[in-house]
């Protein structure tokens, strides 16, 4: 009977570390075998609650406005689409175009969940605003540095002048989060030059 309790209690170890493991693994994947983009964040609620562990990422690409026209139709945004992406003229992250299914070769896409509002603009037509929820909005760091790193990118995200994005690796639909920057410099960097 005691063979068979320390066997269960060594399985039930052993399954607690594999699903960590796999996460690990999988994380280590697309940041080495995953094409890096810049996102560029914007400033989030100033009277939102510290999360703990991470920062709350807002990106400047999760609002997008376009002409809604019939290619529009075809893709149901309503539930999780893959979103595509391109370089802007900075080097940022740009999204390019929707699909229901996986983009081929090496584009670099996401899956997200999309929802779609109308916007009625007589001088263009109708547009439509599509709000974006990305699998990489939280960036986790030690406890003791997300609460210092959350009030260096809140107040750096509203300075204008500073350029504060993620850089974020993508592979096959997957996303991992390297590191936040604020004007290319790692927000951990910033958070231990700041206590000492």
């Amino acid at each position: 009977m005691k063979i068979l309790i320390l066997f269960a209690f060594i399985l039930l170890v052993l399954a607690q570390w594999f699903v960590p493991g796999q996460m690990m693994i999988e994380k280590s994947k697309i940041l080495s075998g995953g094409r890096a983009l810049k996102f560029r964040t914007e400033p989030v609620d100033p009277y939102d609650q510290f999360r703990g562990k991470y920062i709350y990422l807002k990106f400047k690409e999760s609002q997008v406005t376009r002409v809604n026209d019939t290619s529009n139709k075809s893709i149901d945004l309503n539930k999780d689409v893959y979103v595509s992406f391109k370089n802007d003229n900075e080097g940022f992250a740009k999204v390019d175009s929707f699909s229901n299914l996986p983009f081929p070769g090496k584009i670099p896409y996401v899956r997200a969940n999309v929802y779609r509002e109308s916007l009625d603009d007589s001088a263009k037509g109708t547009l439509e605003m599509l709000n974006i929820t990305f699998p990489f909005e939280k960036f986790y760091m030690e406890e003791s540095k997300a609460g210092p790193a959350e009030v260096i990118y809140r107040q750096r995200n509203r300075d204008s002048t500073s350029k504060v994005y993620a850089l974020v690796y993508l592979l096959d639909g997957r996303a991992a989060i390297k590191d936040v920057y604020v004007n290319d410099t790692s927000i951990s960097t910033l958070v231990k030059l700041q206590q000492k």
